[in-house]
C-alpha cells in the first residue's frame, strides 16, 4: 500500500493547512519544547529558542508515532489520527441555506481519495496558507461552490453544522459523526463527491499528504451510487495538509488516442518504471473501461502530477467521483504542444 510508505516532514513540505490550536492541544510548548503529557501523553526534550509550528508539528506526529496513535493504511477509531495521501482539493461550502448557514463560509472542506477511503475533513479556513492570505468571509460570493441542495435532508444539514460549528468556534470538533441511515450516506456520497467537484476551489486539485484527527468512519459497500462502492469515507478534521510535488506512484493517464473517443493511453508507476501500459475508455462512472488496441510494451516520459488518476496501481475500479479525474482539458493542450 502507497500509504505505508508515507513519512511526514514538516521541515521541507509544502504546507498549504496547519490547525496551531491542534498543536496547543497536543500541550506543546513553542518557548521550550517541553510537553506536559495531555493528548499524547509523552515527553519531549527542551530548547531555549522559540520553535515554529513547523517544529512542533514535526514533534506531534513523532511523538504519535510512538504512542501508536496515529493510522497510515487502517484510520483509527474516532479521537485517532490518520496520516493519508490523497487526491483532492480545497473548497468552501454553498448552499440554497446560505442564509442559515452563514458560518459555512468560515469552514475550508478538503475533499478527495486515499488509496482506500474517500477523505472528507473540515477545518477554520484561516488556517489555510495560499499565498499567506485567506478570503475575506464578505468576497467569497463570487468563489464559492454552488451545487444543488433542494434535495437534501434537514438531518445532513444539522450534521454539517454542528461539525463546523464545533470546528470554527473552538478547531476542536465532535469526536463521533453519526450518520444513521443507508438514505442518509447516499445523500452524504451525492453531495460531497459529486456537487463539491463542479465548482472553483480555495487550493486546486492536487496529491496532498493529510494529517487528520479522525471523528468517524462510513462503510458504503451497502451504497447502490456507483462511485462510492467499496469506498469507505472517513471524517474528521485537518491538523495539517501538506501540498506533494514529487511523483508518486499510482496510476496515470499518459496521452489522448488522436482518433478515438473517450480513449486514452494509461499506466501505472511504481516509483522506477511504467508498468501495466494500455489504452482504455474513461466514463465518469464506468471508471476504467480497457481495449484490445495494441500498446507500447515501454514508454518514456516524466510522470505528471496533473495527470494522476488514482493512487491504486492496476486499478480497474470505478473511480470516486470527486478527485480522481484529472482535467484532461489541460492534458489535451499540453500533448499539443508537444506535438508542435
Amino acid at each position: 500500500m502507497n500509504n505505508a510508505i508515507l513519512d511526514l516532514d514538516p521541515k521541507n513540505a509544502d504546507i498549504r493547512y496547519l490547525s496551531s490550536a491542534k498543536l496547543q492541544g497536543f500541550n506543546l510548548d513553542p518557548q521550550h519544547g517541553g510537553y506536559n503529557g495531555g493528548i499524547l501523553g509523552a515527553s519531549f526534550g527542551t530548547s531555549s529558542k522559540s520553535k515554529s509550528n513547523r517544529r512542533l508539528l514535526s514533534e506531534a506526529y513523532r511523538t504519535m508515532q510512538k504512542q501508536g496513535s496515529i493510522g497510515y493504511v487502517s484510520p483509527p477509531s474516532p479521537g485517532g489520527y490518520l496520516l493519508t495521501r490523497m487526491i483532492g482539493f480545497c473548497c468552501v461550502f454553498e448552499s440554497n441555506h446560505r442564509g442559515q448557514l452563514p458560518h459555512l463560509i468560515d469552514t475550508a472542506w478538503w475533499i478527495g481519495n486515499s488509496e482506500q477511503y474517500n477523505i472528507i475533513t473540515y477545518g477554520y479556513r484561516k488556517n489555510l496558507s495560499a499565498q499567506g492570505t485567506h478570503p475575506p468571509s464578505d468576497q467569497l460570493s463570487n468563489i464559492m461552490l454552488a451545487p444543488s441542495w433542494a434535495r437534501t435532508p434537514s438531518d445532513i444539514l444539522n450534521l454539517i453544522t454542528v461539525a463546523s460549528v464545533a470546528d470554527n468556534t473552538n478547531d476542536d470538533s465532535i469526536q463521533k459523526l453519526n450518520i444513521g441511515s443507508r438514505e442518509d450516506r447516499e445523500y452524504m456520497g451525492w453531495t460531497f463527491l459529486e456537487a463539491f467537484d463542479r465548482g472553483r476551489k480555495l487550493e486546486p486539485r492536487g496529491v496532498y499528504e493529510v494529517l487528520m484527527r479522525v471523528d468517524g468512519i462510513i462503510d458504503n459497500r451497502d451504497m447502490d451510487y456507483k462511485p462510492l462502492r467499496d469506498y469507505p469515507t472517513v471524517f474528521g478534521s485537518p491538523v495539517a495538509v501538506t501540498r506533494t510535488w514529487i511523483p508518486i506512484p499510482g496510476r496515470y493517464c499518459i496521452q489522448k488516442h488522436p482518433e478515438l473517443h473517450a480513449t486514452f493511453m494509461l499506466a501505472d508507476w511504481d516509483g522506477d518504471d511504467w508498468k501495466n501500459i494500455g489504452w482504455s475508455k474513461l466514463g465518469s462512472e464506468e471508471g476504467e473501461q480497457p481495449t484490445t488496441l495494441p500498446a507500447p510494451t515501454q514508454i518514456h516520459c516524466t510522470p505528471q502530477l496533473d495527470s494522476i488518476l488514482s493512487l491504486n496501481l492496476g486499478t480497474s475500479q470505478p473511480t470516486p467521483a470527486c478527485s480522481t479525474q484529472p482535467q484532461l482539458s489541460s492534458l489535451f493542450s499540453r500533448n499539443n504542444e508537444e506535438e508542435d
